[in-house]
C-alpha cells in the first residue's frame, strides 16, 4: 500500500468516526429531550390532580355553606 492509499484510508476512517460520533451525540440529546418532556408531563399530571382535589374540596365547602 503506497502512502496515498494510506492517507485516503485514514481520511475515510476519520470521516466515518466523525459521522458516528455526531449520530451518537444527536441520539443522546434526543434521549435527554424525551426524558425532560416526560418529567414535565409528570409535573403537569401532578398539578392537574392537585387542581381537581382543590376543586372537589371547594365544592364540598360550598355545599356545607349552602346547607347551613
Amino acid at each position: 500500500m503506497d502512502i496515498w492509499s494510506a492517507l485516503v484510508a485514514i481520511v475515510l476512517i476519520s470521516l466515518l468516526f466523525n459521522y458516528l460520533n455526531r449520530r451518537l451525540r444527536q441520539q443522546g440529546l434526543q434521549r435527554k429531550q424525551r426524558e425532560h418532556l416526560a418529567q414535565q408531563q409528570a409535573e403537569i399530571d401532578t398539578l392537574k390532580r392537585r387542581v381537581e382535589a382543590l376543586e372537589k374540596q371547594q365544592g364540598k365547602c360550598g355545599e356545607q355553606t349552602l346547607s347551613s
